[in-house]
């Protein structure tokens, strides 16, 4: 009897269950901040894919409107690629 109590006293190979069951949790936590940083990572890029979209319907908006201002104008509409042009003269010609 006395020889069985010991045998449940002894140690010995507790490292190896504590790591069994450390193990599972560290590899779930360190899959969940990978998970985070691709989420992270992904959001970051369809805000910039949603600023660009506001941008260039803005930019379109504005050109729309210059050229219908224009056109009121007598002047004809200007293309954008003239527009730096008629930016930087401030007289309304697009030449």
């Amino acid at each position: 009897m006395r020889g069985r109590v010991t045998n449940l006293r002894d140690e010995s190979g507790q490292a190896l269950v504590v790591t069994a069951l450390v193990v599972p949790i560290m590899v779930g936590c360190i899959a969940l901040a990978v998970d985070m940083g691709v989420l992270y990572h992904e959001k970051r890029n369809l805000q910039i894919a949603a600023d660009a979209a506001a941008l260039a319907g803005a930019v379109g908006l504005s050109l729309q409107r210059l050229k219908l201002f224009s056109k009121d104008r007598g002047r004809g509409g200007i293309e954008p690629k003239r527009l730096h042009r008629w930016h930087k003269r401030g007289d309304g010609h697009g030449q």
